[in-house]
This record gives structure tokens, sequence and C-alpha cells, in this order.
């Protein structure tokens, strides 16, 4: 975690610092006119929006690794109750076996 605010700070220092070294003001052409905007905007413009993209995509690989996490959760709690039932069947089966002789108890499994 400090690692990623220490990276974090470290970027936005260089990001800053070439901002700072290109103050000249730039015109940029749209379709319907121009205006001119120092480039320093420009330059702190493009590092947010590439920032929110990132972590928009972040976001939605989260919210897509949660809930493939809560379907396998959902999928170990019923593969655990079928192993339980089956486990519960086999004792019994296997309670069922034994047959009573002459006060002896035969396997008949074997």
């Amino acid at each position: 975690m400090q690692w990623n605010i220490i990276l974090f700070l470290a970027f936005a220092l260089v990001i800053a610092a070439f901002a700072v070294v290109n103050m000249d003001t730039v015109t940029i052409n749209y379709l319907f006119g121009d205006t001119t905007v120092p480039l320093i905007l420009i330059i702190i413009g493009s590092a947010l929006a590439g920032s929110l993209m990132i972590a928009s995509f972040n976001i939605m690989t989260q919210m897509s690794n949660y809930r493939k996490i809560k379907e396998l959760k959902e999928r170990i709690m019923f593969l655990e109750s079928e192993l339980a039932d089956y486990k519960q069947e086999k004792e019994q089966q296997d309670i069922t076996h034994f047959s009573f002789d002459d006060n002896v108890i035969i396997d008949e499994k074997n």
C-alpha cells in the first residue's frame, strides 16, 4: 500500500515538473472552432484522464473478481453439502451391509 502512494507521488512530481517546464500556450482546433490554452493544462488534463481510465478499468476488474469469488464460494458450499450427504449415505450403507448370524457380525462386502 505504501509503495503505491510513493509511486503515485513520484509520478505526480514528474508530471508537475514536466508541466511547469512547458508553460507555453497552444492552440487547440475543434471541429467548431479553436481555443488557446496553456500547455500545462493539456498535460495535467491528459494525465488525469489517463488515471481515470485506469481507475475505472481497475474497478470493473475488481467487480468482476468479486462476482466470480461469490459464485465460487456458493459452489464450494454446495459441494460441501453434497459431500456431507454422500458421507452420511455411505455410513448408512456400511451399517446395513452387516448381518447377524449366531451372534457373530460378518461383513458382507468381502
